[in-house]
């Protein structure tokens, strides 16, 4: 596992997304089943829904969900979202909400900072470090290689635990995430005040 410490600069650069999206659903609004084809992206922001499907060069970012809820089976879901898949040449960012399960295929690439995951499946390959296709940001995480279970606590202090599942044929889940450490507010503040102390040496020293 490579586990990399990331600076405040970076995480900003990674939660922050510009543009306009071709479909946004809010607090409480149901998209049900949606595919995504070509360019077209999704906003989740307190909406939810049973399967989201990413295809080709699409792109998703959950911000929030409602709560997930119980499947009772004959079709009938409630809250969440049940199934995200994420294939071809798609990108997923997820920095909140909830999600059943989570599949990630082909050359698709996912981020994850925050959140709830029950399950996630790597159907790729990732015979290098910089073949990986997932990374997590988080302050923490410990994987259970008996269970398959990943635990660990995200930036925002909260505790996640997901268990991963390694399909047939492919790179074992564990062994296609790079792990990024976001550091402690205290640490951030040094960072910063480092940065001001060498600008102000070197403009004493011009």
């Amino acid at each position: 596992m490579k586990t990399v410490v990331i600076t405040a600069v970076v995480l900003l650069a990674a939660s922050t997304t510009q543009g306009t999206y071709t479909y946004v659903f809010g607090p409480g609004e149901d998209f049900g089943a949606k595919v995504l084809f070509g360019s077209e992206s999704i906003l989740v922001a307190g909406g939810h829904g049973h399967l989201l499907d990413l295809l080709q060069q699409s792109s998703g970012r959950i911000q929030s969900t409602t709560p997930l809820g119980t499947y009772y089976g004959g079709g009938i879901w409630e809250g969440g979202i049940w199934e995200i898949e994420s294939a071809a040449s798609s990108t997923l960012e997820v920095l909140g909400g909830e999600i059943g399960e989570l599949d990630v295929f082909d050359s698709a690439h996912v981020w994850l900072h925050g959140g709830r995951i029950n399950w996630l499946y790597s159907y790729q390959q990732a015979p290098t470090v910089a073949d990986r296709h997932i990374d997590i940001f988080c302050k923490s995480h410990s994987f259970n290689p008996g269970t398959g279970m990943l635990t660990g606590v995200w930036g925002d202090d909260s505790a996640f635990s997901i268990r991963l599942f390694n399909v047939t044929g492919y790179t074992p889940a564990i062994d296609n995430i790079n792990f990024h450490i976001v550091p402690e507010p205290a640490t951030m503040l040094f960072l910063g005040l480092g940065g001001v102390i060498c600008a102000a040496s070197r403009r004493l020293r011009a």
